[in-house]
């Protein structure tokens, strides 16, 4: 297991994530690897609040979101080594946990003040419809915020307490 992105690179910050790649052995498919990760993770303690899937088809990331811990601190884990199997019929299948990833990502560019609404957008667009006006970069990232809240809430969002820490991060955000 290898630390990756901006904590390997020593960019992290009080934004950053933490992404590790996990090297397994050759007969060890990445799609089984990935769904017995939530039962691996379990004992870390905190609730594991869900996973969900990133750069599919050709790679799986998964995403994972603990109560207990800062919002900004989702592990994303990779795999090296193994075989590798084509998740072209994951890729539609809708899961809370992209919304939340791709929320937090747009919450870290607002947080950051990079102005990066197009590589959001594009990821958003896989699971949620949102019109945005053409605007500053900063007011488009909140107007997205505002419509993944929107989508998660339209949906039945499974994950009220979650929900209120984005909330509250989200207002933080955009008076700044």
């Amino acid at each position: 297991m290898d630390l990756a992105g901006s904590l390997r690179d020593g960019k992290n910050d009080e934004f950053s994530d933490i992404d590790i790649t996990v090297t397994v052995n050759q007969d060890v498919n990445d799609r089984d690897f990935f769904f017995a990760l939530p039962d691996l993770l379990r004992p870390i303690g905190g609730t594991v609040r869900g996973w969900g899937f990133h750069a599919l088809p050709d790679q799986y990331v998964a995403t994972f979101l603990f109560e207990d811990f800062p919002l900004f601190w989702g592990v994303d884990i990779a795999r090296a080594g193994g075989a590798q199997q084509d998740g072209s019929d994951l890729v539609p299948i809708y899961r809370w946990e992209q919304i939340y990833k791709m929320w937090i990502l747009a919450a870290k560019y607002i947080a950051r003040g990079e102005a990066k609404f197009g590589d959001v957008h594009r990821r958003v667009a896989r699971h949620v419809e949102v019109s945005v006006p053409p605007s500053t970069a900063a007011a488009r990232l909140a107007e997205l915020l505002s419509g993944i809240e929107a989508r998660k809430i339209d949906r039945g969002d499974p994950y009220q307490s979650l929900h209120a820490r984005y909330v509250e991060l989200a207002a933080s955000l955009t008076s700044a």
